[in-house]
């Protein structure tokens, strides 16, 4: 049914409802007046409901297209929306949703401001500490430059004064001993009850002379290695025949007549090595390993011929090293508090150590208190 059709049939029922009184002729038939009303209503309603089905629709597509937009600004849902019901509730949604976002825009342009103002003034406050920091660290070099050239005037003023001191002192003990070797001469001259009591200082006064002696030598030869003048000389030597040399010159002169015997393990094989500098360095181990092992069993010297490299070991018996101890033992002039009645330097382990790394080998010490001390000396082949 078109809508000019209704159109008609509803003003022919107005009119019959108006005239019906006056001209009975023009009443329809009771069934025809029925079905037209009917299907008028059923159009109309069909109408109303097409048309509302295609307002919601496209309100709802708005609406979708609306949160879509939304959704892709914010990663979260910050719309409170309630059921929509009809158009109204609908309308008034979008609204809502439209409001909630403009605001949640204006709020994100003032947080976005507040953070670049906040970027700003940090990167203000960070540029001043860099350059508070630049500042520190430039007088921190002039500083330490300043204090490296102190140091390096004071360490050749040390070397200086250790040369000098060392050759000064040298002096006055060679007239000592030269002078005290002339009065020996008249020794012979004297009676009975003051020759010995002669021996007895001429001697006390050698001893001490000796052990000045070797202390200033051993003081110039660690300054020689701190300033580089101390430069190996490597070449082929026989480390048997070295060992022997030195375990013959202390066997030697031991009071208690101690020996200390060698014990060679694998092949022989020569090696290439500065033969003063090792020989020193072996002679200070020899040596204290005799003098802190007195009233033990004698000490050993023990060498393995390995596949890449050669060790000695060098074993005592005595008084050992207390172990809290053991780090400090090859600084310079150290010597351990069990030792105080012994004589000596503390340069001689040191001067080893370093005559054995200069010729690339390595020193490690491993020792109990009362119970003994092992020096190992490893060269590679």
């Amino acid at each position: 049914m078109s809508s000019s059709n209704l159109n008609i049939i509803l003003d022919k029922i107005y009119d019959l409802a108006n005239n019906s009184d006056k001209n009975p002729s023009l009443l329809l038939g009771e069934d025809e007046v029925l079905n037209s009303i009917i299907g008028a209503v059923n159009y109309l309603e069909g109408k109303c409901r097409e048309q509302k089905k295609q307002t919601i629709a496209n309100n709802n597509s708005r609406l979708l297209d609306m949160q879509e937009v939304l959704n892709s600004y914010l990663s979260r849902d910050f719309t409170p929306r309630a059921k929509i019901s009809n158009d109204q509730d609908e309308i008034d949604a979008l609204a809502l949703s439209v409001n909630y976002f403009g605001k949640e825009m204006m709020d994100s342009f003032e947080r976005l401001e507040n953070q670049q103002l906040y970027l700003e003034e940090f990167n203000q406050i960070l540029e001043e500490k860099v350059k508070l920091r630049t500042s520190d660290l430039e007088n921190t070099q002039k500083e330490l430059e300043s204090s490296l050239k102190k140091e390096k005037e004071l360490g050749e003023l040390k070397s200086r004064f250790v040369a000098t001191a060392s050759h000064q002192f040298r002096t006055p003990l060679s007239v000592i001993q030269s002078n005290f070797g002339l009065l020996n001469l008249y020794e012979g001259q004297l009676d009975g009850e003051l020759k010995p009591i002669f021996s007895k200082i001429y001697n006390r006064v050698c001893g001490q002379i000796e052990k000045m002696t070797g202390l200033m030598d051993e003081v110039l030869i660690l300054e020689k290695i701190n300033e580089g003048n101390k430069k190996p000389n490597a070449k082929p030597i026989n480390l048997i025949d070295l060992c022997k040399e030195v375990l013959f010159n202390y066997n030697q002169i031991q009071n208690d007549f101690r020996k200390m015997e060698i014990i060679v393990n694998g092949d022989f094989s020569p090696i290439n090595l500065d033969r003063e500098q090792v020989e020193n360095a072996i002679s200070n181990l020899v040596s204290n390993a005799f003098k802190y092992s007195q009233g033990h069993s004698p000490p050993s010297l023990t060498i393995d011929f390995n596949e890449a490299e050669i060790q000695i070991s060098i074993k005592d018996n005595g008084i050992g090293i207390p172990n809290k101890e053991l780090k400090h033992l090859f600084e310079p002039f150290y010597r351990a508090s069990n030792v105080r009645e012994i004589s000596g330097s503390g340069l001689g382990i040191t001067i080893s150590k370093e005559y054995i790394e200069m010729n690339n080998g390595k020193i490690s010490v491993k020792s109990k208190e009362n119970d003994g001390t092992e020096f190992i000396v490893k060269f590679k082949k």
